[in-house]
C-alpha cells in the first residue's frame, strides 16, 4: 500500500512505459514471455527504485512511475533504456524487445492508491508517440530541466503535436544520449504527413546499418542512387527510408514509381502527375514540374529507373540544377550518371555462418529473420528450431541473401516443407515461382526478375554475360579477356559490373576480382546452355586455367611463390572445373595440367577428386585413337605422368600399398627404356617413401637407384628439388637406426639443394627436421620451441598438409607425455582437417588416439564405438597401421577390454561400424 506521506506531492513528474509490438511478442512466444516480462519488469523496477521514483502501477506491460525531481525522472528513463538495450533478448527469442517511454511534469490528484489529472493523461499521450528505445517529454518537462541537464544527454526538438484525446497540442522533445541509438521514425502523431509513400502489411527486417549510412548520406548530398542487384530490395530499403525522414523535409517524401514504364517520354509526364500537374498549351511539363517544386523542401524517390536510366538522368539533373531544396533519392540497377551523383551499392541481406547450425546460432542473420517471418505468414506456426535450422540456412545462403528470393522460397512453405526447398535449389528457377499477385509480374519468379536485367542488354553485353558463367567463384579481368574474346572485355565487363549484374570486389588482393552472385551465375548458365555456346566457352576456360597451370610448372621456383602468395588458392576452384571439364574432352592436355599443379594438390587438396579426374583422363587417354610415331613418346610421358600423380596423392592420403603398387609399376616400366630421368627419379622416391612407412628393407636399395638417376639430370631447380627429397628420406631413414651424424649430413644437405633453387620444397625440410626432433630426447621447453618455430613456418608458406602432420605428431607426443587435455583438443580439430584432405587414414589414426584418451579419462564405452568406427574405415581404403601404431594398438585393446564386458563390447564396436564419417566426427568432439 503507498503511503500519504512517501508518495511525491507537488509537482511531480510522470513516467510511463509500454513495450512496442508486445501484442506480437505475445504471438510469437506465448511460452517465453513470462520470462520476457520478469526480466523487463525487474529492469524497471530496480531503475526506479534507484533513482527514489514510486512505482504506481503496471499498465499490461508497462509502468506508470511518479517522481518528486525532474532530474531523477529523466535519469530512470534514461538508465532503464540503457540496461533495456544491454540486455541480450536474442537469448531468449528471436527478436529484440524495445520500450518507449514518455515524460510529463505537472500536478495530480490522489485518490484511492492513484494519481488523476490531465498531467496524468498528457504523460500516457506523450509516451505513445513514441518508438521503440525513443525517450520522449513534453515542453513543461523540458523547461524544468533547464540547467540541470545531466551529462551528457542533451534534447531534441520535434515541435508541436497533437495529442488524441485532449485539445491541447504539446511540445514534444527527444531525449539523446549518445549511449543510446537516436534516430527514430516520425511520431505516431495525427500530424498530416505530407507526401503519397505506400504502407505496407509486412515489417521491415533488418538493414540497420545501411540505413544509419544512407541517412548520414542523404544530409549532404542532392542524388543519392541505390544501385544494386534485382531482388535485393532496394525499392522497400528506399520507402522505408523515405517514411523514416520524411518529417525533416516540410513538404514531404514523394514516390514516383517507374517500373510499370515504357516509354522514356512518360518519366517527367509521371512525376508531373503526383503533383496533380498537367500538361498545359504552349508550356513544357518539364518546366512546368520544375517551377513547382523550384520552392518546394522535399524528397523525390525516383524507384527502378535502369530502363529508362537516360530519362531519369536528365530528370534528376534538371531538378538539381533548379530546385536548391529537392532531394532525389533514385533506385537504379545502375548509377544514373549525373555529376554530384553518391552511389550505395545495396549489399545482400547478412548471411549465417557455413558453421552455425542450430537456432541460436544463426537467429542474428538477416536473411533468417526475413525467411522466418516470411515462413510463418506462408505456413501459420513455422517456427525456427534446430531440426530445421541446416534446412534453413542452405537455403539463405544459396540464395545469396537476395530478398526477393527468399521471399519468393519462403512462400513455397504453403505445399512443402523446408527441407524440400532447400534439397531443390538447384532448380531454383522452376521452384521460385507465384510471388504475391500484387508485385510486378518481373517480381513474381526468379527468373522474370533476372529477365528483367536481361532484356536490357544489347547482343555484345548478352554474349559476356552467358560466357562469364562457366567461372566457378572468382576471377581476373585477365581471365574474363581470355573467355571473351573477340568481343571487347575492356568496355564490355565494366558495364555488366554498372549494371548490377556482375559483383565486383576491388579490395581482392593481389589484384580486384569479379564474380556472380549464384543465382545470377545459374541463370546466365542456362542462357549459355540455350545459346549453344557451352562448349566454346567451356573450352575457352579450360585452355586459360591450363596456361596458369603450366606458368607455375612443377617443383621450380614459382611454384612456392604461387602456393605462399595464394594465387593457385585464389584459382582452386576455377581449377577444380577445367580438369573437370578436360578429364574427359581433353585427357592428355588434363594430365599434364594435373601434374602441373601437383605443388598445390600436395599441400592443399590432396584428395579423392584428384585422384578420381586424372584416373578418368586416364582412361579417356586410353580411348583416343593410336598417335603419330613421332607423338608416341609424349604421348607415354603424358601416361607416366598420371600414373605418378595418382601414386603420390595415395600416397598423400595414406593409401600406401596402393601408392607403391603404382610406382613400382611405372618403375618396372621406365628403368627398360630411354625414359625421362625426372619422372623415374620420381617414381623411385614415392616407392621409396611408402616403403618408409611400410618398413620395406629395401629401402636404402631403392634411394640408392634414385640417386643413380639424379646423377644423369641437368643441374636446375628440378634436379636440386627431386635431390633434396631422396636427402630428407635417407635422413629419416638413418634416424631410425640412430646414426645422427648421418641424420645432421643428410639434413643439411637436404636445406642446402633447394635453398638456393628457391622450390616449393623447403617446408618438407622443415617437417622432417621437426619429426626427428620430435623422436630426440630433449627437455620439453626445447621441444616445444623447435615445434612452435616450424608451424609458424609451415603456416606462412600455406602448407595446410604439413601443419595437419605436425600438429597429429604434437598431439601424439602430448598424449604420450600425460597431457591428455591437450592433445584431446587437438585430435578434435585435427579430425575435421583430416577429413577436408580427403585422408582417411589419417582420420582412422586421430579417431584411435581419441579412443586411447577417452579410456584413460574414464570413457570406454565412447572409446569402444571410436574404434569400430576406425576399423571401418580402414577398410574401405585398404590401408593396416604401421607396425608402431598396431604395436600400440594391442596393447591399448587390451587395456580397454579388461573394463568393458564382453556382451557389451560388440553390441558397441558395432554401433561404431555403422556411424557416418559425420556422426563419428561428431561423437569424437563431443565434450562432456
Amino acid at each position: 500500500m503507498i503511503s500519504e506521506d512517501t508518495r511525491p506531492k507537488g509537482i511531480i513528474t510522470f513516467l510511463f512505459t509500454d513495450i512496442e509490438q508486445s501484442t506480437l511478442f505475445w504471438d510469437r512466444h506465448k511460452e517465453k514471455m513470462r520470462s520476457i516480462l520478469a526480466r523487463h519488469d525487474a529492469l524497471l523496477r530496480l531503475a526506479i527504485k534507484e533513482h527514489g521514483g514510486l512505482v504506481v502501477k503496471t499498465t499490461g506491460d508497462g509502468f506508470h512511475a511518479a517522481f518528486d525531481s525532474v532530474v531523477s525522472a529523466l535519469n530512470t528513463a534514461v538508465t532503464a533504456q540503457y540496461r533495456l538495450y544491454d540486455e541480450d533478448w536474442l537469448q531468449i527469442a528471436p527478436d529484440q524487445l524495445r520500450v518507449r517511454m514518455g515524460l510529463h511534469s505537472g500536478e495530480a490528484q490522489w485518490r484511492d492508491g492513484d494519481y488523476y489529472g490531465t498531467a496524468v493523461n498528457r504523460a500516457a499521450r506523450i509516451m505513445s508517440l513514441g518508438h521503440g528505445g525513443q525517450i520522449l517529454l513534453s515542453g513543461t518537462t523540458a523547461a524544468l530541466l533547464q540547467g540541470h541537464l545531466p551529462a551528457p544527454i542533451s534534447l531534441r526538438d520535434l515541435g508541436q503535436h497533437p495529442l488524441r484525446g485532449l485539445q491541447e497540442d504539446a511540445h514534444i522533445f527527444q531525449v539523446v544520449d549518445p549511449r543510446l541509438p537516436g534516430d527514430f521514425p516520425p511520431l505516431k502523431s495525427s500530424q498530416r504527413q505530407l507526401g503519397n509513400l505506400p504502407t505496407y502489411a509486412s515489417s521491415f527486417i533488418g538493414r540497420k546499418r545501411e540505413i544509419a549510412e544512407i541517412r548520414s548520406a542523404l544530409n549532404h548530398a542532392r542524388l543519392l542512387t541505390l544501385t544494386g542487384p534485382g531482388g535485393t530490395g532496394k525499392t522497400r530499403l528506399s520507402l522505408q527510408l523515405a517514411a523514416d525522414v520524411r518529417a525533416a523535409y516540410t513538404h514531404g517524401a514523394w514516390l514516383v514509381e517507374l517500373a510499370p514504364l515504357t516509354n522514356p517520354e512518360l518519366v517527367v509526364k509521371t512525376t508531373a502527375a503526383i503533383f496533380g500537374l498537367q500538361e498545359v498549351t504552349n508550356l513544357d511539363i518539364r518546366e512546368i514540374l520544375i517551377d513547382y517544386l523550384r520552392e518546394k523542401h522535399l524528397l523525390l524517390i525516383l524507384d527502378n529507373c535502369e530502363h529508362v536510366v537516360d530519362a531519369c538522368a536528365r530528370l534528376a539533373a534538371g531538378l538539381i540544377s533548379s530546385c536548391p531544396r529537392v532531394t532525389i533519392l533514385a533506385s537504379s540497377r545502375e548509377e544514373l550518371g549525373v555529376y554530384g551523383e553518391i552511389t550505395y551499392q545495396l549489399p545482400t541481406l547478412s548471411l549465417p555462418s557455413s558453421n552455425g547450425q542450430t537456432a541460436d546460432s544463426v537467429v542474428r542473420s538477416e536473411a533468417v529473420q526475413l525467411f522466418i517471418e516470411r515462413a510463418a505468414a506462408a505456413r501459420p506456426g513455422f517456427k525456427l528450431n534446430d531440426a530445421n535450422a541446416p534446412a534453413v540456412i542452405k537455403v539463405v545462403r544459396h540464395l545469396d541473401g537476395i530478398p526477393l528470393a527468399i521471399e519468393l522460397a519462403a512462400a513455397r512453405l504453403k505445399v512443402f516443407s523446408v527441407e524440400q526447398v532447400a534439397s531443390r535449389l538447384d532448380q531454383r528457377f522452376q521452384l521460385l515461382t507465384g510471388g504475391s499477385r500484387t508485385l510486378m509480374p518481373r517480381q513474381q519468379t526468379l527468373r522474370a526478375l533476372i529477365d528483367w536485367s536481361y532484356d536490357l542488354l544489347d547482343e555484345d553485353e548478352h554474349d559476356l554475360f552467358r560466357r562469364l558463367s562457366v567461372f566457378v567463384g572468382f576471377w581476373t579481368f585477365e581471365a574474363a579477356e581470355n573467355i571473351a574474346q573477340p568481343l571487347d572485355a575492356y568496355t564490355l565487363l565494366p558495364q555488366l559490373v554498372s549494371k548490377s549484374l556482375v559483383s565486383f570486389d576491388q579490395e581482392a588482393e593481389p589484384e580486384p576480382r569479379y564474380f556472380y552472385l549464384e543465382t545470377i551465375r545459374q541463370y546466365a548458365h542456362d542462357r549459355l546452355v540455350e545459346s549453344g555456346g557451352l562448349e566454346d566457352a567451356r573450352d575457352r576456360h579450360f585452355a586459360y586455367y591450363e596456361s596458369l597451370a603450366r606458368s607455375v610448372g612443377f617443383g621450380v621456383g614459382q611454384a612456392r611463390r604461387a602456393v605462399e602468395e595464394g594465387q593457385l588458392l585464389l584459382e582452386a576452384d576455377n581449377l577444380r572445373a577445367a580438369v573437370e571439364w578436360g578429364s574427359t574432352r581433353f585427357p592428355e592436355r588434363t594430365i599434364n595440367g594435373i601434374w602441373n599443379l601437383l605443388p598445390l594438390l600436395s599441400v592443399q587438396f590432396p584428395g579423392t577428386i584428384s585422384i578420381e579426374w586424372t584416373s578418368k583422363a586416364l582412361q579417356r587417354l586410353k580411348s583416343l585413337p593410336a598417335p603419330t610415331a613421332a607423338a608416341r613418346q609424349n604421348r607415354e610421358r603424358t601416361r607416366m605422368r598420371g600414373m605418378i600423380a595418382i601414386s603420390m596423392m595415395k600416397m598423400f592420403i595414406g593409401q600406401l600399398n596402393e601408392a607403391r603398387r603404382i610406382a613400382e609399376e611405372v618403375v618396372e616400366q621406365l628403368w627398360v627404356e630411354d625414359c625421362d630421368p625426372f619422372l623415374l627419379a620420381i617414381a623411385l622416391y614415392i616407392k621409396a617413401q611408402t616403403g618408409y612407412f611400410l618398413e620395406d628393407p629395401t629401402i636404402e636399395e631403392t634411394l640408392a637407384r634414385a640417386m643413380n638417376v639424379l646423377q644423369d639430370m641437368e643441374d636446375g631447380p628440378v634436379k636440386a628439388w627431386m635431390l633434396a627429397m631422396v636427402l630428407l628420406l635417407s635422413a629419416e631413414t638413418e634416424s631410425r637406426k640412430g646414426n645422427t651424424e648421418l641424420v645432421e649430413q643428410y639434413l643439411q644437405e637436404s636445406t642446402a639443394a633447394v635453398r638456393h633453387a628457391n622450390t616449393f620444397f623447403l617446408p618438407w625440410v622443415e617437417l622432417s627436421r621437426l619429426l626427428i626432433i620430435l623422436q630426440m630426447d630433449l627437455s620439453p621447453e626445447v621441444t616445444k620451441q623447435h615445434f612452435e618455430r616450424a608451424i609458424d613456418f609451415l603456416s606462412a608458406s600455406q602448407n595446410r598438409r604439413m601443419v595437419a602432420m605436425a600438429n597429429s605428431e604434437w598431439a601424439h607426443m602430448m598424449r604420450h607425455r600425460g597431457n591428455f587435455d591437450e592433445a584431446l583438443d587437438i585430435y578434435r580439430h585435427m579430425l575435421v582437417e583430416w577429413r577436408e584432405l580427403g585422408h582417411r587414414a589419417a582420420l582412422a589414426n586421430i579417431l584411435e588416439n581419441i579412443a586411447f584418451v577417452d579410456r584413460v579419462q574414464g570413457r570406454p564405452t565412447q572409446a569402444v564405438a571410436l574404434l569400430g568406427a576406425a576399423e571401418r574405415i580402414r577398410e574401405m581404403i585398404d590401408q593396416d597401421m604401421l607396425r608402431p601404431e598396431r604395436e600400440e594398438y594391442e596393447q591399448e585393446m587390451a587395456a580397454l577390454r579388461n573394463v568393458v564386458a564382453p556382451s557389451e563390447w560388440d553390441t558397441l564396436w558395432s554401433r561404431g561400424r555403422r556411424l557416418t564419417i559425420d556422426d563419428v566426427i561428431a561423437l569424437a568432439i563431443a565434450t562432456d
